[in-house]
């Protein structure tokens, strides 16, 4: 074990690191055991994701970390898949990218539910937000049935 000790994990020892991250060499400082330091691995993929596609209809997905333009996002399927997606444009932290082309009037998906219609051609990779889309009114009555009536 290495106690308190200042070293470096050379980017081979990721066995799995996805490409054009910029991570070369890792500063650590910690009591590492083979246990935190796999835990320490899967702490810094997941740090690497960038946005997460929570349902297989949603056309967009949720930002984990602010992202610039012209940025490769990592994007984490909620079958584990992965793929990229470019940025267009810069997208804050917690908010959505399209993941395709929506064009004007289509529906947003998100969680698998339709959160709203765009009101504007949304190309992929840019920010979705209320700039480009609006909220539609649900019958949330109709979608539920109601018992003891």
């Amino acid at each position: 074990m290495f106690w308190g000790l200042n070293f470096k994990i050379p980017l081979t020892f990721f066995a799995e690191v996805e490409k054009n991250t910029e991570i070369s060499d890792f500063p650590v400082r910690s009591k590492m055991t083979e246990q935190s330091t796999s835990l320490f691995l899967l702490k810094i993929k997941a740090q690497m994701s960038k946005a997460l596609h929570i349902h297989s209809k949603d056309n967009t997905a949720v930002c984990t970390s602010e992202v610039k333009a012209g940025e490769e996002v990592e994007v984490i399927a909620s079958d584990g898949s992965r793929s990229f997606i470019n940025a267009v444009s810069s997208i804050p932290f917690c908010n959505k990218i399209a993941l395709i082309d929506i064009q004007e009037g289509e529906e947003i998906f998100k969680y698998g539910e339709v959160i709203g219609k765009a009101i504007a051609f949304i190309p992929k990779g840019t920010l979705v937000n209320h700039l480009n889309i609006s909220s539609q009114p649900r019958s949330y009555a109709e979608e539920y049935v109601l018992k003891g009536k």
